[in-house]
Parts: structure tokens; C-alpha cells; sequence
């Protein structure tokens, strides 16, 4: 941040925020800098900038501040209609709420008097009637399906209405920087909502201990992962006439847990923490096949499905390397073997 704010030209942007999860206090090791450098005209960053893993820069110009304010100003004033509030996507608010919470790093008089303009308790006003209109709407939800025995959208609604609620209890008390993977570490740090954590069951957590928390995470992001590969690779042309099952077998080579497939435009790419690569088809399809079983034989399953693997032979070992694919007996979750 001191690197960039002294690169930066004197005088041309009205602030330099620090932003993101990171302000917020909720970053993990693997969390980027988010900062917002709010300007009246373009400002070229330095080359280093855009080659970090660890900034994500955005710049803002100051009319979209003054549209921010004037949208909080026309929202706050009449939160009464349920069907727009509940309609209204939280996503919409977070570009304001990032600006409400950052921290000035460097500021000038203008630029400090457009942050001011951003309204906090307007802020609260307007997150307060979203996320309990959401909750109200949830639980009706639950309530119709309860009452029509379809019991599983009764679970994933009232699972729901409770995440909301507790959003609106955390608004209540300041804590704006609302965000899924952040709720629980939000109520664990106010000392007035830390007895909602007793309720692990109705935020659909299981109730376990450090080990086995551990292995329902890694359990999930396998099953993520699968999903998620065999959906890209299925592609979006033809209607999919169902997946195959999830299985893993034996302890050779496993796609990571911690890697994901994506389909950009021009290919296919496997993504991590701070770490992506790009993918032939083929090698996509090599990478989510392997479950386990020695690399030859998936290679041999490969082949007789069509793909030309020749130039595949010594991809599996290259990925053992990078992390991209892991021993299934060498993975790791919390810095333990799992």
C-alpha cells in the first residue's frame, strides 16, 4: 500500500481506500489487498500493479460516489415495499459498503468530503429492511413448503431465513461487511450475538469437533469440485442427460480439492489459491478423471473414449508437482495430513 500510494501522482487521486475483507479485519492467508483509488481523471497505475497476486485495484470515479449517495438517500427514505426489498440483491449494495468501511490511506479535502457523503446509518437503514424482508419472505417460504411436505426446500429455506435474520442482527450492531463465507467469524467477534453460534444446527452446521470439521470441508469441496468439472467439461450446447457419480478409488492421484475447473472464452483453465493454468481439452478431462486410480489406467479410459492422450503421458507427474494434483494419502487441510 505505501509502495503504491508513493508511485502514485501527487494530487491526482482524491483518495487511496483500503478496502475489502482485509479492512474489515476478516482476511484469511490467501486474501488480496482491496483497494480503491478514487479519481476525477484516469490514473495509470504502475506496471508492478497488475503482475501482484496480492492488490486488486479498482478506480472510482467520483460521480459513481455522488450516484451512491443519492441512491442510499432515495432507498433509505421509504423501505416499506416487501416484494422490491426482497427483490433487491444484497450484491447491489457491496461497492457502497466497501467505500463506507475503507480506510483512507491517502486523501485529499475533496476526496474526504465524498466519502462523507456515503451516509452510514442511511447504510444501516437500508441493510437493515433488506435482510429482514428476506428473512420474513424465507420464512414463509418455509412455512408453505412445511406445510406441503416438501420438507427439503422447508430445510434449505428456513436454513436461509436464519442467515438473513442474523445479517439484519449484525447491521443492528454496526457490522456491515456482510458476506456468506464471513458470517459465523462476524458473530464470533461481537460479544452480543456470540450465543447464536450455540445454534450451529440451524445454519446447518454440523456439530463436530476441529478433525472432523476438516473432513466434511475437504468431503465438500471433492463434490464441488466434481460437480463443477464435469459440468464444464459437459459444456452448454447440448442438454446434459446427467453427470457421472463422484467415487474415488484407491491412493494414486486424485485431482486436488483445492483446484476448480473454469470455461473462459478461449479455453479451459484450472484455478487455486493464487495459482491458475491453462488446459487442452483433453488434459481438463485427464485432470477430472483422476480418482485414485493409477494414472495409466485413466489415461487407458481416456483413449477409449476418443481423446488423443500421447502428449498427456507425463502431465499427471508435472501436476503432482505444482499441487495441481496430490497423492490421495498427501493431502493436506489445516497444515495436517488428512
Amino acid at each position: 500500500m505505501t509502495r503504491l500510494c508513493d508511485e502514485l501522482p501527487a494530487g491526482v487521486p482524491l483518495a487511496v481506500v483500503l478496502s475489502g475483507s482485509q479492512a474489515a479485519g476478516l482476511g484469511n492467508v490467501h486474501s488480496d489487498l482491496d483497494v480503491l483509488v478514487i479519481a476525477a481523471e484516469p490514473v495509470e497505475l504502475p506496471a508492478w500493479v497488475a503482475e501482484s497476486a496480492e492488490l486488486d485495484v479498482t478506480s472510482v470515479p467520483p460521480a459513481r460516489i455522488t450516484q451512491y449517495a443519492a441512491e442510499l438517500a432515495a432507498a433509505a427514505a421509504d423501505p416499506t415495499d416487501r416484494r422490491a426489498l426482497f427483490a433487491d440483491e444484497p450484491s447491489r449494495w457491496k461497492p457502497l459498503v466497501q467505500l463506507v468501511l475503507g480506510e483512507p490511506v491517502r486523501v485529499t479535502a475533496r476526496g474526504r468530503a465524498l466519502l462523507s457523503s456515503l451516509d452510514r446509518k442511511l447504510l444501516r437503514r437500508v441493510l437493515l429492511a433488506l435482510f429482514s424482508v428476506r428473512a420474513g419472505n424465507l420464512t414463509e417460504d418455509a412455512v408453505g413448503a412445511l406445510r406441503s411436505e416438501d420438507l427439503l426446500t422447508a430445510l434449505c429455506a428456513s436454513e436461509e431465513a436464519v442467515r438473513n435474520a442474523a445479517e439484519a442482527a449484525l447491521v443492528v450492531l454496526d457490522d456491515l461487511y456482510f458476506a456468506p463465507k464471513f458470517l459465523f467469524r462476524r458473530l464470533a467477534r461481537q460479544p452480543g450475538l456470540t450465543w447464536v453460534l450455540e445454534h450451529r444446527e440451524a445454519f446447518g452446521l454440523p456439530a463436530a469437533g476441529p478433525a472432523e470439521c476438516r473432513r466434511i470441508v475437504r468431503r465438500r469441496l471433492w463434490l464441488a469440485g466434481h460437480l463443477n468439472a464435469r459440468a464444464v467439461l459437459n459444456g452448454a450446447d447440448d442438454v446434459a442427460t446427467g453427470l457421472p457419480p463422484c467415487v474415488l478409488h484407491g491412493a494414486g492421484p486424485v485431482r486436488s480439492p483445492y483446484f476448480s475447473l473454469v470455461r473462459y472464452r478461449g479455453g479451459i483453465g484450472v484455478t487455486g489459491p493464487r495459482s491458475g493454468y491453462v488446459l487442452s481439452e483433453p488434459a481438463a478431462a485427464l485432470w477430472a478423471m483422476l480418482d485414485g486410480r493409477p494414472a495409466g489406467e485413466v489415461l487407458g479410459e481416456l483413449d477409449s473414449l476418443g481423446h488423443r492422450t500421447g502428449s498427456l503421458a507425463g502431465e499427471v507427474e508435472r501436476w503432482l508437482e505444482l499441487g495441481v494434483a496430490v497423492r490421495r494419502a498427501d493431502i493436506r487441510v489445516g497444515g495436517e495430513n488428512r
